[in-house]
């Protein structure tokens, strides 16, 4: 099979971040392909009851240059409930709209794994699960979290009906009437935990930590009083 000649830019993901950058290189002029299943990750193993910790449009909404297609807007189209502020968004609500954000300004995502990239002097090489190479002269990896999952050395030992990984549950329901260690100190852990809880398991939570980490204060420059005014 041929080689393509190199497009601007490639983009290996279809994700929030991964459209938002295709609409906004289309924007541009810039020409790139984008690959990836759309929103995969959020509508199979995010978990269903989910509750984002943004709130609303105003830290909601995904990033394209001309600010008009926020999540007030596809709410207002959809005829769905929406507050500017304090209102808990719902994992099906922001898959949805990420969808019609993907479907209006990037509808020629094209549903294919980039099996391996290498880099070249002129750029890179790609294969595509089709079969496909192509050259390109840039490449944005925008694949979030996947492939990324790890089980600590001493669990993966462990016989594969007793150890899972929390991106395994979309459905909590299964767990129900088990009972499950979650071993962990950050978000995932803890929401694993309450959600495996909720559906009815009888849920611990393991921390091998001195103490949990959700949203860990940072020490931020000094501001001047103009700064702190602004």
């Amino acid at each position: 099979m041929k080689t393509a000649r190199h497009p601007m830019a490639c983009i290996i993901g279809a994700g929030p971040y991964g459209v938002s950058i295709a609409a906004y290189l289309r924007s541009l002029g810039v020409t790139f392909r984008i690959f990836g299943s759309p929103m995969r990750r959020w509508l199979s193993q995010m978990p269903e009851h989910m509750l984002l910790k943004s709130e609303s449009s105003c830290a909601s909404s995904l990033y394209e240059p001309t600010g008009t297609y926020t999540l007030a807007r596809f709410c207002r189209n959809e005829g769905l409930p929406y507050s500017e502020f304090g209102q808990p968004i719902s994992r099906e609500l922001f898959a949805k709209y990420a969808l019609w954000f993907q479907r209006t300004l990037v509808p020629d995502v094209e549903d294919l794994t980039v099996t391996s990239v290498t880099k070249t002097r002129d750029g890179f090489d790609l294969q595509l699960s089709s079969g496909e190479k192509l050259q390109a002269a840039e490449v944005i990896i925008a694949t979030g979290l996947d492939h990324m999952e790890r089980i600590p050395e001493q669990l993966v030992r462990l016989p594969a009906e007793l150890r899972s990984h929390s991106s395994d549950y979309y459905d909590f329901s299964v767990l129900k009437g088990k009972d499950v260690t979650v071993v962990g100190a950050g978000q995932a852990a803890l929401e694993t935990a309450a959600l495996a809880h909720e559906a009815g398991a009888s849920a611990r939570l393991l921390v091998r930590a001195p103490s949990i980490v959700w949203n860990p204060l940072r020490k931020l420059a000094p501001r001047s009083l103009y700064q702190r005014l602004r």
